[in-house]
């Protein structure tokens, strides 16, 4: 049994899941989609920067930099990004998703 606590700054929304994992990919898409279910309950953009910056952190530490799990969150990232009008991260952020595809072999043009 694993927990994975997901909590704003503020703290006026946390998300929190249990499940039992047999496997560290089982848990990893689970971090994923418990980041897709809190992003729906997030209110301003600032808290889903903040809970969507947060969740890309822990894929990271458990996928590794390139894996193909990270894509939703950033590209989910640079779309809140944009409505931010914060372009040079958003920018940023799918030229991250676009080497971990060419990484990955996935034909992207």
């Amino acid at each position: 049994m694993s927990t994975v606590v997901l909590a704003t700054q503020s703290g006026s929304a946390t998300c929190c899941y249990e499940h039992c994992a047999s496997s560290s990919e089982s848990t990893g898409r689970t971090i994923t989609r418990l980041r897709r279910l809190c992003v729906r309950v997030l209110s301003g953009f600032q808290e889903q920067r903040e809970f969507l910056e947060r969740a890309l952190s822990i894929q990271r530490r458990h996928f590794g930099p390139d894996h193909r799990e990270l894509l939703s969150s950033l590209t989910g990232l640079s779309t809140l990004y944009d409505r931010l009008k914060d372009i040079e991260r958003k920018k940023d952020l799918l030229e991250q998703s676009l080497r971990i595809m060419e990484r990955l072999g996935v034909d992207c043009h």
